[in-house]
């Protein structure tokens, strides 16, 4: 399943925190392809989500990656949790943009929040692609 960016991430967090009164747990969700990868290596998998867990003081934890998407190589996806989706989704983007992994520039890898029924591309600004919704979660 697939969807369409129409707001950006700060507008979507915001309201989404409004809507709530509890305490919010976000599924962070990047999507990397491999085919815009100068180093498809896939220890990426592990690399990433540990630099961006160190650089998060604790705002982020690995919950894990999936593969899916159409094509002969499937899109990675790995799903970072936080209780603070705002700090956190800084904290991912300006990674993104300022450091390499692996020999890769991840700046224009795509970034997600989930969050109960909410699913919203919030990086790249102003992305009005297409997003691989991951398989995970949606039988569990």
């Amino acid at each position: 399943m697939l969807r369409k960016s129409t707001c950006s991430w700060s507008n979507f967090l915001e309201a989404t925190l409004q809507s709530r009164s509890e305490k919010t747990v976000a599924t962070i969700i990047l999507q990397l392809d491999p085919a815009r990868l100068s180093n498809p290596d896939l220890d990426i998998r592990y690399v990433l989500p540990d630099l961006l867990i160190a650089n998060s003081s604790g705002g982020l934890s690995d919950d894990g990656y999936d593969y899916g998407g159409d094509g002969p190589a499937p899109h990675l996806f790995i799903f970072l949790r936080t209780d603070e989706p705002h700090a956190a989704v800084g904290v991912v983007v300006d990674f993104l943009k300022s450091e390499r992994v692996l020999e890769n520039d991840l700046s224009e890898v795509l970034v997600a929040v989930e969050d109960g029924d909410h699913f919203r591309v919030v990086h790249p600004p102003g992305f009005s692609g297409m997003f691989h919704r991951p398989r995970r979660g949606i039988d569990e």
